[in-house]
């Protein structure tokens, strides 16, 4: 769980937070397992306002996405595309390159 992942490394530290690339809302949880989405390489500390910049992004409803939310949007992708979508946010957010 999202709290198993607290206890293994701690607290993100101050001003951070833990983000999922995939998320972890409960129909990728059904879909993929918790395994899958509450993992070290699914998991990334970033700083509150990128978290929350990337968050506000997959509440969004940009055009192109047939009136969903993204989070709408990618919920019938697969784990890989939603993750390959995820990388690409934090790409764009200047936190990976």
């Amino acid at each position: 769980s999202h709290q198993q992942i607290i206890r293994q490394n701690g607290s993100a530290g101050d001003g951070k937070q833990y983000h999922h690339i995939v998320e972890q809302h409960p129909r990728n949880v059904e879909r993929f397992g918790p395994f899958e989405i509450h993992n070290n390489d699914n998991v990334i500390i970033l700083p509150r306002e990128v978290h929350e910049s990337i968050s506000g992004h997959y509440s969004s409803k940009p055009e192109g996405m047939e009136g969903k939310t993204v989070r709408d949007w990618l919920a019938d992708k697969s784990y890989e595309a939603q993750y390959r979508y995820g990388i690409q946010q934090l790409r764009e957010a200047g936190v990976l390159k």
